[in-house]
């Protein structure tokens, strides 16, 4: 064991941390020399003993139950006999234990005494030495302050009514000193007052309806309790709520990991910098917090809890101060002097939609970057940055200060001597050059070749990611993501990695590109930044691929039994872990398997494909977005993964691999839900259709239509307007389809999201189409524009169709092809829709659209010349001339429309083959095309008559008879097939007829007729049917009567007369003699009642229905036939053609709103009669004020909504009025009933004195 002798006696007072820093060191120089514990010192790494020095101070902090240490005697003694030789055997005792998978084993020995250990009398022992070593000449025994603060509890009455109110006037006056300043350590509060803090905080959260409502309650509190506070308020309410909320619960919820606490914090310093938070601010925002929640809570606030509310929020505010006052200015060059240098500020400036820094002053300025803390030791342990053996400093950013400035300034001038020279080469060197490097991408490249580095590939992916660095220093998580895939694709190349050169080229090119600003802070600033990159680059540098080795070597060997039992205890333990889970996994159990074998693959893709896996999982990250999936559960789900996998292989090595492969991967999926979650998809997943709004309500003017259309997350992006139309949240897709398709406009600029929405999404029509048929209506109509006005009685009308007209490539959209596959009338009579047919019609298509069916038209004449005219222009006995005529004819029509009927039947039929599109009629295989055109089933059926004809043709026949004279048809070898030819050929000409009724597509009245006319053509043929019937039975009937009549003898005889009467041909003398069968005659009456009246009758009353159902959708059917004609006809128009026409349209021009009003591009303007669509607003709304692209639109007031959210409001007032009110009167309360107990006490005392004295 280890004892004090030979250690070097001193003492040292101390107090609060610096005791506990002190304590921490003297305790770990004990451990190290402990004859026991020495093998655990000698393969620890430097993040291993980093993690240690933090266990420590977490151990030693429950010495005194997480308060603040009070005055201690620091000295080896301190953990001296007996007490260290007992703590020695219990960490002994924890290491034998299982620990988590990749941990350092004396890491997870001290974090059992933490936790599960932490009553053991070894350790109990251990912590009474400690308390024994109080100062107390300076402060007292520390029992004595325990006693004194439970009689004040006692004496205060701490589990009545007015405990907590007087807990929390107590901390409403605490002195602003509670307030740390000057140094952010690790915050270090006992697990017992950290849950408790939880709970409460729990509570609170339980009693609204949602996490928005509680965020809007905190800043209703902040910003109404504290006046000197509202200034700083400019982020628009409900991002700022809902920041605000996750600011706090990721706080609340990270209690128990400090150093996590800790970075969360520095991160949202480093976001606070533009603020002046000062002592007095951090108060006054202080109370406001802790009058809410007491407010919500009452008598179950406890004082464990505000205690801890209060030193969270205190450690916070400090934190922001000491950043601020520490790094601001650092921070401040880097960003300037990188906009200036990668060429950013031009471009964000002139496109007017840079993102103003928020300054809220409030602790939910949360980035989207940041991840959520409390991660586990899996997660975390291996990615803590190393850390030299000489460094002192406690705080993460001290560390990436590199301690001293003036080494920082050493550095940059030992290194400006190797590169000053070369870049005053480079920049002598400009002045010759044409092209000369503007960007920083371009100057390192340059730089690099000129001091022989240019072969270094590693340097070129620390340039790729180097934007991202920069813009994210001041993200711890962030930072050590980037740095952490760095070390993936470094491992993917070949060569040495020397991260100093990278630093050569680095500051050499930034001389170059800011040489006007360029002082000795920016080289301590970029050398500072690259220092800490270095560092954490030099954690990971080599390991991947001997990681990817051990972990591919497992899989590979893991067998199906090892992967179903993988499979089978990770969900569980995931689900053991954290039960929230299973509301979120509700497919079945084998697609939960097919996620845990992805998860093993993932793991070793990483290492192989780091670039490719980091946009799977980013897209991976966003599609969870859309799922509202809590980042709470990625922690849990990677300790499950780790720990399932320590239970099947006891390798560790093989562990650590995984573990940081698992880890990354969730923090990348971690990182792209919190930047794709925002208030817009907040709302999506709600469907609420007032959240959305009041989401669209907070974007920026010249970012509003990227909001709706595009979350990015590094080269992956989601649109939160698609995920709106696929997840079925139709209410929010309406409103932002509406949203998107209003004009607005202030003095300098309109603003449209239509070519916004078909840019992202080319074929939103399509799926409009088909996943949100009821959306279309909206998007036709936000593209048409009508005046208020009509001078003259004309409006003008702007129709912004270009996107529904030509495709990115300038080819035809295919937007009217998708609306004719809908088959809805009322869509093609929207005006947009009717406007754009008509124009593509009467300029490109009617003229193709004649000239095809030219053809046909002169198909026919010649058909009809060959069949029916020149055979009969000589009384049936045609000419030589005639038959060599009618022979010239025929062979036109069989050589030339019979093979094009042939070929195109052909093709079609062979296309529908290969597209496998064959429906059956009964086993019948038939293409789809057949059945759904009626034009391609009459040229089948044509095709095939003129093949009949053809074998069939008298002249053919007649060819051997010379007689007869030449290509005669009157030959004794053409009598057997005249009369079969003759049949064929009428009914071929029927066909050439039928096809004719194409032509109707000329005119849409006379198309439109046609197609009543085939609507109600069923009618008539259930019309004629039953007439039918009818006939064969009363022909049978009156067959079966013993009379004798000639018209009615036998049922085909009865059935012809029957037929005769229907159709009226019956002579009327004939029914003379039906008389004299009074049978016949009967039964011929009851038939003509029930066919001549009776079914007539009703076919009129059919065909006035069908026609009644069928004439408000007549003119849409027309328009939608002649848009598939347009379809069909498009791809034979000539490419030259089509872009004359679109040059024609003028559609780059700006269309004017009224008089020397130009307004958008897009579309064309027509004039139509004021009395056509009358309208008296005007659809576009404009504002005044500011016109900064940066800035909000003014709030638009929904009358209807308007009033519902004040009521709204004004009922979450009076409850908090009545909450508040009620804990007052309870606590005045308590105070008049302890006061009463007290008067009755010494009552009761000076009776029983004076029963007693007499």
């Amino acid at each position: 064991m280890a004892t004090s002798a030979g250690r070097e006696l001193t003492s040292e007072v101390l107090a609060g941390d610096e005791a506990l820093v002190a304590a921490a060191d003297v305790l770990y120089k004990a451990l190290r020399a402990d004859g026991q514990l020495k093998r655990f010192f000698v393969a620890a790494s430097n993040e291993s003993v980093i993690s240690l020095a933090t266990i420590l101070r977490r151990f030693l902090a429950s010495a005194f139950d997480g308060d603040e240490w009070p005055m201690l005697n620091i000295s080896p003694a301190l953990v001296g006999p007996p007490a260290f030789s007992g703590l020695a055997d219990a960490i002994l005792t924890a290491a034998n234990r299982p620990s988590p998978l990749g941990e350092d084993p004396l890491v997870a020995a001290m974090g059992l005494l933490c936790k599960d250990m932490k009553s053991d009398l070894r350790v109990q022992a251990f912590y009474e030495q400690i308390r024994d070593a109080v100062d107390i000449g300076a402060s007292g025994s520390y029992l004595d302050q325990e006693v004194a603060s439970d009689d004040e509890d006692v004496a205060d009455g701490i589990d009545a009514g007015e405990g907590t109110a007087a807990i929390l006037n107590s901390v409403r006056g605490a002195a602003d000193t509670e307030v740390n300043t000057s140094s952010l350590d690790d915050m270090v509060m006992g697990s017992q007052q950290a849950e408790e803090t939880q709970r409460c905080w729990a509570r609170f959260l339980d009693s609204f309806a949602s996490s928005e409502e509680a965020g809007e309650a905190i800043y209703a509190a902040i910003f109404d309790a504290a006046p000197s506070l509202q200034s700083l308020f400019k982020t628009p309410r409900a991002v700022m709520s809902m920041r605000i909320m996750m600011g706090f619960n990721q706080l609340i919820q990270g209690l128990q990991d400090g150093k996590n606490v800790r970075l969360l914090v520095e991160t949202l310093g480093f976001r606070h910098l533009d603020l002046d938070v000062t002592v007095p601010r951090v108060v006054i925002f202080r109370d406001a917090i802790l009058d809410l929640v007491h407010s919500e809570l009452g008598d179950q606030l406890t004082k464990p809890a505000l205690d801890g509310l209060r030193w969270t929020l205190d450690y916070a505010g400090g934190g922001f101060i000491f950043i601020r006052a520490t790094y601001a200015e650092r921070l401040k060059i880097i960003a300037s002097s990188w906009r200036t240098a990668s060429g950013k500020a031009a471009d964000e400036l002139e496109a007017g939609i840079g993102e103003e820094a928020d300054p809220s002053g409030t602790l939910g300025e949360v980035t989207e970057e940041t991840s959520v803390p409390g991660s586990s030791s899996e997660m975390s342990n291996k990615q803590i940055m190393a850390e030299g053996k000489d460094k002192k400093s406690k705080n993460l950013w001290d560390r990436w200060a590199g301690g001293n400035q003036n080494d920082s300034q050493e550095d940059s001038k030992q290194l400006g001597k190797s590169t000053a020279y070369d870049s005053s080469k480079i920049n002598t060197g400009f002045t010759k050059m044409q092209g000369v490097p503007t960007t920083y991408d371009e100057m390192f490249r340059f730089n690099a070749a000129v001091m022989g580095l240019a072969n270094n590939l590693w340097m070129y992916e620390v340039l790729a990611s180097f934007d991202a660095i920069v813009a994210n220093v001041a993200n711890t998580y962030r930072l050590q993501e980037e740095c952490d895939v760095l070390s993936l694709r470094f491992a993917k190349l070949t060569g040495t990695t020397r991260l100093p050169e990278y630093k050569a080229v680095m500051l050499a090119s930034l001389r170059s590109l800011v040489p006007k600003d360029w002082n000795s802070a920016h080289e301590v600033a970029w050398n500072w930044l690259w220092e800490n990159v270095e560092r954490l680059l030099q954690v990971q540098l080599g390991k991947p691929m001997a990681m990817q080795r051990l972990l591919g070597r497992y899989l590979g060997s893991l067998e199906e039994d090892g992967r179903q039992k993988w499979r089978t205890q990770f969900f569980a333990k995931f689900f053991e872990l954290a039960p929230a889970g299973q509301d979120y996994f509700k497919q079945s159990t084998s697609r939960l398997y097919f996620i845990a074998d992805r998860v093993l693959d993932m793991s070793l893709d990483l290492y192989k494909q780091p670039k490719d896996m980091v946009d799977d999982i980013s897209a991976l990250g966003l599609r969870h977005v859309g799922y509202g999936i809590p980042t709470e559960l990625f922690d849990p789900f990677a300790t499950g993964c780790i720990q399932v996998l320590h239970e099947l292989t006891s390798d560790s090595e093989l562990a650590d691999a995984f573990g940081w492969s698992v880890g990354l991967m969730c923090r990348l999926m971690v990182r792209a839900i919190n930047e794709g979650s925002t208030t817009v998809m907040k709302a999506i997943n709600t469907n609420s259709a007032n959240q959305a709004k009041k989401a669209l309500a907070c974007a920026p003017r010249g970012k509003r239509a990227t909001w709706m259309l595009n979350i990015s997350v590094g080269t992956q992006s989601i649109s939160p307007f698609l995920w709106s139309i696929s997840s079925g949240s139709m209410e929010v897709a309406k409103i932002i389809m509406t949203d998107l398709l209003t004009i607005r406009a202030d003095r300098d600029k309109y603003y449209y999201g239509v070519d916004e929405l078909f840019q992202r999404h080319p074929d939103i029509v399509q799926i409009l189409t088909q996943e949100a048929p009821l959306l279309v209506p909206t998007m036709l109509d936000g593209m048409l524009w009508r005046s208020r006005v009509a001078p003259g009685g004309q409006r003008r009308v702007n129709i912004y169709l270009k996107n529904l007209l030509v495709n990115a490539e300038g080819g035809f959209a295919d937007a009217l092809h998708w609306i004719s596959v809908m088959q809805d009338p009322r869509i093609v009579t929207q005006p947009v829709v009717v406007s754009l047919t008509d124009l593509v019609w009467n300029s490109i298509i009617y003229r193709s659209f004649l000239m095809s069916k030219t053809w046909l038209l002169f198909t026919l004449v010649v058909f009809l010349l060959s069949q029916s005219i020149l055979k009969n222009l000589n009384t049936g006995n045609p000419t030589e001339s005639e038959r060599v005529a009618i022979f010239v004819c025929r062979a036109f029509v069989y050589l030339c429309s019979m093979t094009e009927l042939i070929y195109c039947r052909t093709k079609t039929l062979c296309k529908a083959m290969k597209n496998g599109e064959i429906v059956r009629i009964g086993r019948v295989p038939v293409p789809k095309c057949y059945v759904e055109d009626w034009c391609e089933t009459v040229s089948v059926l044509l095709t095939l008559v003129l093949i009949a004809m053809f074998t069939q043709e008298p002249i053919l026949y007649c060819l051997q008879n010379s007689e007869e004279g030449l290509f005669t048809e009157a030959c004794p070898a053409a009598s057997g097939v005249a009369e079969s030819y003759a049949t064929m050929s009428m009914v071929a000409m029927l066909l050439y007829f039928a096809l004719l009724i194409d032509f109707s597509a000329l005119s849409t009245d006379l198309s439109a007729f046609v197609l009543v006319a085939g609507r109600v053509l069923p009618e008539l043929g259930l019309y004629l049917l039953a007439v039918s019937f009818m006939i064969v039975a009363f022909a049978s009937s009156i067959s079966a009567t013993n009379e004798v009549n000639h018209d009615f003898s036998g049922i085909p005889q009865s059935g012809l007369t029957l037929f005769e009467m229907f159709l009226s041909m019956y002579p009327t003398e004939r029914f003379a003699a039906l008389q004299e069968s009074p049978s016949t005659f009967t039964w011929v009456a009851c038939f003509q009642i029930i066919v001549t009246i009776f079914l007539t009758s009703l076919l009129i009353a059919q065909l006035n229905g069908s026609y009644q159902e069928v004439y408000g959708s007549m003119v849409g059917n027309a328009r939608i036939s002649r848009i598939e004609i347009i379809v069909e006809t498009m791809p034979s128009i000539r490419v030259r053609r089509f872009h004359r026409f679109i040059e024609s349209l003028q559609l780059a021009a700006r269309l004017e709103f009224g008089e020397g009003d130009v307004g958008l591009p897009g579309g064309i303007q027509v004039l139509e009669p004021a009395t056509l669509h009358p309208t008296n607003f005007d659809s576009i709304r404009r504002f005044g004020g500011s016109t900064s692209p940066a800035m909000q639109w003014p709030e638009e007031h929904d009358d209807e909504d308007s009033e519902a959210d004040r009521f709204k409001r004004l009922e979450k007032t009076i409850l908090r009025a009545v909450k508040k009110m009620n804990a007052v009167s309870s606590g005045r309360k308590g105070k008049k009933e302890s006061s009463m107990s007290a008067s009755d006490k010494e009552q009761g005392q000076s009776s029983s004195a004076d029963a007693s004295g007499s």
